[in-house]
């Protein structure tokens, strides 16, 4: 069996896109509403011009089988990474192949990387599974509320409110690895 990632090219927007809307893709993303054409075109565009940003496709023998985004830092020290597999690849340990793949991509081609962050809900046990077995460090636990089912006491008034700004703190709150030389 021959895995590879190559890079995504604008031709890859539907796959790309009937992935992104997958259900149990969508279960586990941060944002899990569907995804319109309209939106995802805009996303996938900006994401190819964007130096900061890479996507890459793995193949499995030369059938497309995943996607891994590599998200980098201005100063280039950090990378967050992203990934998801196509339905029909899951339960088969391409989820592991290609964070791995991903990381040696890291070492050979972006070597001013010094560490790679990984966000994950608790929920998805395989992907916390994966980046454990593979050397990441979970950094911390975030709480989050739904400000909409927040509950009034005192008259109307907020008994506590804590405000978090997730993407100001998100990146130091994940899986994160050192990445060798």
């Amino acid at each position: 069996m021959t895995l590879n990632l190559r890079p995504a090219i604008p031709a890859d927007l539907l796959l790309i896109f009937s992935w992104s809307n997958d259900p149990l893709t969508r279960q586990n993303s941060f944002s899990q509403k569907p995804i319109s054409i309209e939106e995802h075109t805009v996303w996938f565009n900006r994401l190819l011009e964007n130096p900061l940003r890479k996507l890459y496709i793995l193949t499995v023998d030369g059938v497309d089988a995943g996607q891994v985004r590599l998200d980098f830092s201005v100063d280039g020290t950090r990378a967050e990474i992203s990934y998801s597999i196509a339905p029909e690849f899951r339960g088969r340990g391409f989820g592991k192949k290609i964070i791995e793949l991903a990381i040696g991509k890291v070492r050979k081609e972006y070597k001013t990387v010094k560490t790679l962050v990984a966000e994950v809900k608790p929920g998805n046990t395989a992907s916390n599974r994966i980046f454990a077995r593979l050397g990441f460090e979970e950094k911390c636990i975030v709480y989050s509320m739904d400000m909409n089912k927040l509950v009034l006491a005192n008259g109307g008034g907020y008994k506590h409110l804590v405000v978090f700004v997730p993407f100001l703190s998100m990146p130091q709150c994940a899986w994160r690895r050192k990445v060798a030389a």
